[in-house]
């Protein structure tokens, strides 16, 4: 369903704080689309998250949340 799903056109509308995570060895969505998200949406910060791929949250727990309480800490 998520690739028949083109959501591109709304990512430049965005106006609320963004934080694109992606493992660095993820084949599914990709290091590389990932980057294109965190390009087209505005103020987007990107993180890569080493050794870890698809099911980085499962695979890298602490580095996940660690990334996301540093975002949350940029936006407060």
């Amino acid at each position: 369903m998520m690739a028949q799903c083109d959501t591109t056109d709304l990512l430049p509308g965005l106006r609320v704080p963004a934080l694109v995570l992606a493992g660095q060895d993820d084949v599914i969505t990709g290091v590389p689309e990932s980057r294109i998200l965190a390009e087209k949406i505005p103020g987007a910060e990107l993180c890569i998250i080493p050794n870890a791929g698809h099911a980085a949250v499962q695979e890298k727990p602490l580095e996940m949340s660690a990334a996301i309480l540093a975002f949350w800490d940029g936006i407060q």
